[in-house]
């Protein structure tokens, strides 16, 4: 989960795999999607940027 009680206005994931590394992810409920790119060693990159993600109440199945 990205967001909860607060609003997030700005975001940024960016992870950064060795080439020798096998990286599987799936999508799910409505998430964005990475942007993948390689640098010049031919890792992989994977960046997400997100503006004004608004706040999220979960429920967990208990109520505080």
């Amino acid at each position: 989960m990205l967001a909860n009680e607060y609003p997030v206005l700005y975001l940024v994931l960016i992870s950064n795999f060795n080439k020798k590394t096998n990286v599987q992810y799936i999508y799910a409920n409505g998430a964005p999607h990475f942007i993948e790119s390689h640098n010049d060693a031919g890792d992989l990159l994977l960046s997400l940027k997100i503006k004004n993600l608004a706040n999220i109440r979960a429920s967990y199945g208990h109520r505080p």
